[in-house]
């Protein structure tokens, strides 16, 4: 018998050819779906773009609660501080930090007042918020900032690879600000939902202000939450600065 001819023989096994054949899909439909996700998948922006992404979140959020994790070093000595609590931000330069760790600590920002309140000593301080030297300004300020955009602190933004990103998939962003006195902010960003799940201070003395942030919400919060009234027992010390 004669050798059959090849090209009919590879014409019929190639025809057979289905690569999710074993699916409970047609290859249409499987083509479809991956079009689909490859659509919708974020696609890799520019750290200029990426910032641009976070300032327009932040500046439609009213409010925003998180836990936290604050990590305070310094390059001139050896010492650091860790801290635990909850946030709240809301428009307005209102905030307040809950601390639960190691202290129990209260430190209320009602968008006129800066309010630090300690339990275990039955007292609290105040002083104007724009007498406030505070560097977590730096974060709250960017919640609802319409007017005056988030990203205009920040005249030059470069790309973040030499720490390690809490999540996968999330980046890394320098960023230098107009304000002499930090020399750069370093944000790590889910760049799914444009939220800061990392927040990096350095300052010129070389103090280093680290925020990390998990179960973030964006649910309403009351204005009362930010404003501390104090019990009758509680011995309240009025400041000029803070």
């Amino acid at each position: 018998k004669g050798l059959k001819p090849l090209a009919p023989l590879f014409a019929s096994r190639f025809s057979r050819f289905s690569p999710f054949g074993n699916l409970p899909y047609s290859d249409c439909v499987m083509l479809l779906f991956l079009l689909a996700l490859y659509l919708f998948l974020p696609q890799s922006l520019g750290s200029h773009e990426l910032i641009n992404r976070v300032s327009e979140k932040y500046g439609r959020l009213n409010s925003l609660s998180a836990e936290f994790e604050q990590i305070s070093t310094s390059n001139f000595s050896n010492q650091s501080g860790r801290s635990r609590g909850h946030v709240s931000l809301k428009t307005g330069k209102r905030a307040l930090f809950e601390y639960d760790s190691p202290v129990k600590k209260y430190d209320y920002f009602d968008g006129k007042n800066y309010t630090v309140y300690t339990p275990a000593f039955n007292q609290a301080t105040k002083c104007p918020i724009s007498k406030a030297i505070d560097d977590r300004l730096v974060i709250f300020l960017i919640l609802g900032n319409r007017e005056s955009p988030w990203r205009d602190q920040f005249p030059t933004m470069t790309e973040g690879k030499d720490s390690p990103v809490m999540n996968r998939g999330n980046r890394l962003v320098k960023l230098i600000p107009r304000n002499k006195d930090i020399p750069e902010v370093e944000i790590e960003v889910d760049p799914v939902s444009f939220l800061i799940h990392r927040f990096v201070l350095s300052r010129m003395d070389g103090y280093r202000e680290e925020f990390k942030f998990t179960k973030i919400e964006t649910a309403p919060l009351p204005d009362s939450l930010f404003k501390f009234t104090a019990s009758p027992d509680v011995d309240v010390v009025e400041s000029k600065a803070c």
